[in-house]
């Protein structure tokens, strides 16, 4: 049977230790990140028209 073989990667972007605390910031939050920002722009452009 042939099948597309999808690579292994990472589910974060990157990620920072600060005091011995690690913040990591994956691919998804960025997608609801640029989501929101591109909703709010749509909104404000909305209310100016």
């Amino acid at each position: 049977m042939t099948y597309i073989t999808f690579p292994n990667l990472s589910p974060e972007i990157f990620s920072i230790s600060l005091f011995g605390i690690t913040f990591a910031l994956r691919w998804y939050a960025l997608a609801y990140i640029a989501g929101l920002l591109i909703g709010w722009r749509l909104v404000l452009r909305a209310l100016r028209a």
